[in-house]
Formats: C-alpha cells, sequence, structure tokens
C-alpha cells in the first residue's frame, strides 16, 4: 500500500535533482566588510536615517584601510542601503531596499510572454503596481524572466545576486518554480517565496491560488438568470479534467447540460484552432447549436470570438458570452461578453503582504485563495 503522502508526491515530482549552486561568496576584506555593515543595517543595530560611523571609526573598529572601507560603503552606497550626504557625512537609507524591492520571478523569457495571457498581463500590473506606495512605503516590483530555464542563465544569475545582497523582501512567483524556491541562495538566506499555484499546494513557500470552483460557479448563476440551457465550451488543452469537472459540475447544479460535443479545445500555440471550433458549434442544427458560449482561458478570447463573428453573430443577436479575463487586463473581445476572472492587482498585494508577514514571524507559511470577480462590457 502506498504511503506516500499528497505534499511528499508534490515534492518529489517538483523538486530538482539537486539545488543550485550558491553563486559565489565574500571573498575579500571589503566583501567581508559590507556584508558585516549590512548586517548591522538590516538588524536595526543602525537605524534608518541615523547616521553612520566616520571613516576613521569604521577603520579603527575593522583594522581595514581607508581604500577598503571606501570600496565597502560605494557599494553599501550602490545597493540602496546608505546615502551619501555631503559634508554632512554617512547616513543608512531612510528606506531600506529589503524592505521595499519585490522580485517577481517569471519561468519563461520576457520575449515569450507576448500572448500569453495571464504571464503578459501580471508582467504588466506589476509594472504598473511599482513605485506604489502601500503602508507609507514605495514598492518597487523587479522582473526577472527565464527562470526554470537554467541555473546560469542571466536572470537567475542576477536574482541570486539581489538574494546574497540582501536588495529584496521576497519573491512573488507567477508559478511554482523549483529552480527558485530550491536554489541554495534563497533557503540558506530564508527568503520568503509566495506561488501561484494550480491544485498542488507545495508547502515550500506560501502560495495563493485562483478559486476556479467560484469562478464556474459565478458563470453559470449568470448564464441560469439569461435563461441559457446549452452552452459551448472552450477550454485550453492545458486544463486538466479535474478542472474541466469544475466546470461541469457547477452547470449541473444550476441545471445547465453541456453536451460532449459542444465542449472543445484549443492548444495556445494554435489559438486558430478556437476559431474554428466556435465557428463550427453555431453551423449545428437548430436543435445542437450552443446558445451561448464559455471560453475558459483568455488567450483563446479573440480567437473564438472571431469565430462567432464569422458564423454570423452580431452584437445585435444579444448571444451570450461568458469570457475569462485577467483584470485589469482583458484581451481583446469584440463582442459584449460577461468578462470572469482576477484582479491581478489583489493578487499582487496579497502576496507582498504575505511576504511582509513571513519577514516578521519567521517564514510561516500562508495558503490563500484569491476569489474571482465578473464585470459587463461591450469590448
Amino acid at each position: 500500500m502506498c504511503t506516500v503522502t499528497m505534499n511528499e508526491a508534490i515534492m518529489l515530482v517538483t523538486a530538482p535533482k539537486t539545488r543550485p549552486k550558491r553563486l559565489g561568496r565574500p571573498a575579500d576584506r571589503k566583501d567581508e566588510l559590507v556584508v558585516c555593515l549590512r548586517d548591522s543595517i538590516i538588524s536595526g543595530e543602525l537605524q534608518p536615517g541615523g547616521r553612520m560611523p566616520t571613516r576613521e571609526q569604521i577603520i579603527q573598529r575593522f583594522s581595514a584601510s581607508p581604500v577598503t572601507v571606501n570600496s565597502a560603503l560605494a557599494e553599501l552606497r550602490d545597493s540602496g542601503f546608505v546615502e551619501v550626504r555631503g559634508n554632512q557625512g554617512t547616513f543608512v537609507a531612510g528606506i531600506l531596499p529589503h524592505q521595499t524591492r519585490y522580485a517577481i520571478a517569471f519561468g519563461m523569457e520576457s520575449d515569450d510572454t507576448a500572448g500569453m495571457g495571464y504571464t503578459a498581463s501580471l508582467a504588466r500590473e506589476s509594472a504598473r503596481v511599482s513605485k506604489t506606495v502601500v503602508d507609507h512605503r514605495e514598492l518597487e516590483i523587479v522582473p526577472f524572466y527565464g527562470l526554470d530555464r537554467s541555473w546560469e542563465a542571466p536572470d537567475f544569475v542576477a536574482l541570486m545576486a539581489e538574494v546574497r545582497a540582501h536588495r529584496i523582501a521576497g519573491i512573488i512567483a507567477a508559478n511554482f518554480i523549483p529552480e527558485v524556491v530550491y536554489a541554495e541562495d534563497v533557503v540558506a538566506n530564508n527568503v520568503p517565496i509566495v506561488a501561484n499555484v494550480g491544485s498542488l499546494v507545495a508547502t515550500e513557500c506560501s502560495t495563493v491560488q485562483f478559486d476556479g470552483a467560484s469562478a464556474a460557479k459565478m458563470a453559470f448563476e449568470y448564464l441560469a438568470k439569461r435563461g441559457v440551457r446549452r452552452p459551448g465550451m472552450i477550454f485550453s488543452v492545458k486544463t486538466n479534467q479535474l478542472a474541466s469537472s469544475t466546470w461541469t459540475d457547477c452547470a449541473a447544479a444550476v441545471g445547465i447540460l453541456i453536451e460532449p460535443y459542444l465542449i472543445q479545445r484549443s492548444h495556445l500555440a494554435a489559438p486558430s484552432a478556437a476559431q474554428s471550433s466556435a465557428h463550427l458549434m453555431m453551423m449545428l442544427d437548430d436543435s445542437r447549436r450552443p446558445d451561448a458560449l464559455i471560453i475558459v482561458d483568455d488567450n483563446l478570447v479573440p480567437h473564438a470570438v472571431a469565430g462567432l463573428i464569422d458564423a454570423g453573430i452580431t452584437a445585435d443577436d444579444g448571444f451570450p458570452i461568458v469570457a475569462h479575463a485577467n483584470f485589469p487586463w482583458p484581451t481583446e473581445c469584440p463582442l459584449p461578453a460577461a468578462r470572469v476572472g482576477y484582479d491581478l492587482r489583489q493578487m499582487i498585494e496579497t502576496c507582498v503582504g504575505i511576504i511582509d508577514r513571513m519577514r516578521s514571524n519567521g517564514n510561516e507559511v500562508e495558503h490563500l485563495t484569491i476569489l474571482p470577480t465578473m464585470q459587463l462590457s461591450k469590448n
């Protein structure tokens, strides 16, 4: 009898065979001095806005040369931990990078995000959130791409350098990226991580999960009020059977039947198939034709709606459409539709809140769920 728990199974599937090696350690006197002074700032021994010890005091305390001290202070200045105020001297920065800078990690390269609804939308929203003032702090969200490709990838190397320099509060992962979660620098420095996950819950880091069941329930309750009884559905091929069953179960709960032939799938690499599927559905005879369409992946929305238009559907027909969206960046939808999806600003702010709490409570892991929202729009 198998005694492996779900979490243990996840570990076996997702954990890399070996962790990436830490990409560098203090190698000389200057680096050691930087670490010591930075640790004094991070621990609160040297308070934000307070005056730093003079160069002469640092030289005497650490038996370091003037050149080494100047070089260490310059590195702390460049990394945002201290600031020089002319003849007044050197001070601890009023707002420290590890309190305001959050990394957002993407598995794919930045060039590959085009046309990827969730990833592209999350990247755009994180750029918009950056420089937003929250709790009297101006947040900075720094993106890193291609992190599931190679431990030698430029952005992976850059992220690990940020981790070692303590220049980030934590990492928001667009999805569960084992290469980052298990990275030795991340583990050694107890960097808080929050990952957006599907049905799998990873215990190594905190997670946020979109509530798919609530989205399905919201969609079918809307269609039931419109008198819909036989909708068509277009999924991405990446949608697993459990998620598909959730939608059909929610439909049955409100008395809506989804015929198997009206459930179609399209690959994101060839989204035009969604256009053909929608068109063909509408070519069926009256007794089999769908009386509404649900598009469960926002990448497929423009193509599926184009198929409806090919079949002669216009805005005046009042044909009910429910289309997934990542708010506030819904993909193009040429016909009126109810957009059901998730607020990415809420997701990012939820992740920031989790990271802040993890920093204050010893990295206690949290698993939170984000509820969907619906908007009615004409495009």
